[in-house]
Formats: structure tokens, C-alpha cells, sequence
């Protein structure tokens, strides 16, 4: 009788697992949070494209925290929360949630992060740190990267 309980009660285990989509913390499937925030140029997105002035800001960003808290092994999810967080205002934490995708190697956070580096002219380092974002996500298939490169590079080419 106690084994059949234990039985019942791993069977359970293993199909709640399966059916939240759940892997070792990494999330398989579309979540909401790609139907609220996916970009229409990530070749990596799991639903269709949502311009960044047609996000819901207050209820993407909710979204998108708790898919990072639920399942923070899945890259996409910090890059998505970035969008979130450049939606509502916020370009610090923004970064800082893009820097964590990035670190994941999702190729997109890499195209963010050139923009806002190049976005900072004052500093020759900021140019620096946007080539290599820009180089990373044009190695990872991202076309627009090739173009900001194209852009940046022959002002800095020297300093590498």
C-alpha cells in the first residue's frame, strides 16, 4: 500500500513538471510573456513580433518578473523582461536585465546592448563595448547588427 502511494505520488510529480513546461528551470514553449513582449525581429521568439510602442508596460512588466522568477534558466525571459522594463521607463534596469541574457548568449540582448552603448557618445569604452555587442549578435544571426557594425566600426577601428 505505501509503495503504490509513493508510486501515485511521483507519477504526479513528473506529469505536473511536464505540464508546467518545465525543464531544470528552463521553460519549453510559449509562455505569456512572448505573446507580450517577443520582438518582431528575434529570430528566437516564440510568438509573433510586438512593436515596443504597442507593449502594455504596466502588465507586461508583471509578466515578464514572474517568468524570470518561475523559470530563470531560460534566456529569453531576461531579454523580454528588458523590453518590459524599456517600455516602462526604466533603461537601468533594462540593461542590467539585458546584461543577464547576454550572459546566456541570447543574440538579441547582445543587439540591445550595442544600441544603448552606441547611444553614449561621450565615452570611446561605451563605442568599444557596443562593437563587441553588435559583433556578438551579428555572429548570432541578427542582420541589423551587420549594419550598426558597418556604422560604429570605422570611427573605431584603431582602439581594439
Amino acid at each position: 500500500m505505501m509503495g503504490s502511494r509513493i508510486g501515485i505520488s511521483l507519477w504526479l510529480l513528473v506529469a505536473m513538471l511536464w505540464l508546467s513546461g518545465c525543464s531544470d528551470g528552463k521553460f519549453e514553449g510559449v509562455h505569456e510573456v512572448d505573446r507580450l513582449l517577443s520582438h518582431p525581429d528575434d529570430p528566437a521568439r516564440m510568438a509573433e513580433g510586438v512593436p515596443m510602442d504597442s507593449i502594455v508596460p504596466g502588465a507586461a512588466l508583471h509578466v515578464a518578473q514572474l517568468a524570470v522568477e518561475e523559470y530563470p534558466e531560460t534566456p529569453r525571459f531576461y531579454y523580454l523582461l528588458g523590453r518590459a522594463y524599456l517600455a516602462s521607463g526604466a533603461p537601468e534596469a533594462a540593461e542590467s536585465a539585458f546584461l543577464e541574457a547576454a550572459k546566456r548568449n541570447y543574440v538579441m540582448a547582445h543587439y540591445n546592448l550595442g544600441l544603448e552603448y552606441a547611444q553614449r557618445i561621450s565615452s570611446e569604452e561605451s563605442q568599444q563595448i557596443a562593437v563587441r555587442h553588435f559583433y556578438a549578435a551579428y555572429e548570432g544571426g541578427i542582420a541589423q547588427a551587420q549594419q550598426r557594425l558597418r556604422r560604429v566600426l570605422p570611427r573605431y577601428c584603431g582602439h581594439f
